[in-house]
């Protein structure tokens, strides 16, 4: 995504990016920033502005009575995050899930918001525990980037926000992976 000073307006879509960051804590942490406070603080000023429009009402996206809230801000914006994945609900211990795609209208949604940009940035950003089947998105040449950030804890708002913005680069593993030892072993054995 174009860096802070180069885009006016960043949408940030569905209200469930607050209530699955808090799934880490065995309470309510003292401070946790949420993916919105986090692109805020690091966009917000100099005439920029950040605007929510959630486009379901929780992660079971169970209708599309917010869609339109999301479309009128995406075709508006000069780039687009959409926040869309899991909570406990659909996903912990003793709740299997029978599928790997996204709950609900989620897919739909997903799909709506991109008719509506017109070819400005679209990053996805996937939260969720386990895996998640995104390759319709994943062929669609209207999404800009896909990153999965899992349950991302009580800073994980100002991690996204970096990594979106090219601040941090989480792929560079290198460091990492030259100090493990790797095992061959077969898993069946």
């Amino acid at each position: 995504m174009p860096k802070p000073s180069l885009v006016r307006r960043v949408r940030i879509r569905k209200r469930l990016v607050i209530k699955i960051f808090l799934w880490v804590s065995a309470g309510i942490p003292c401070k946790f920033t949420s993916p919105l406070d986090g692109i805020t603080a690091l966009f917000g000023g100099n005439g920029q502005s950040v605007i929510y429009a959630p486009g379901c009402a929780d992660a079971t996206c169970r209708d599309g009575i917010l869609f339109p809230s999301a479309v009128t801000a995406a075709s508006e914006a000069d780039a687009v995050v959409l926040f869309v994945g899991l909570s406990q609900a659909q996903e912990s211990e003793g709740r299997d899930r029978e599928s790997l795609r996204l709950p609900g209208k989620q897919e739909e949604l997903i799909s709506t918001v991109l008719d509506a940009v017109n070819g400005r940035p679209v990053v996805l950003v996937i939260l969720s525990g386990g895996p998640v089947d995104v390759s319709f998105a994943n062929v669609n040449e209207r999404v800009g980037g896909i990153l999965w950030a899992g349950y991302p804890g009580q800073a994980g708002g100002q991690a996204i926000a970096e990594i979106i913005f090219g601040d941090v680069n989480p792929g560079n593993l290198g460091a990492l992976l030259n100090a493990m030892t790797w095992s061959l072993i077969w898993f069946n054995e």
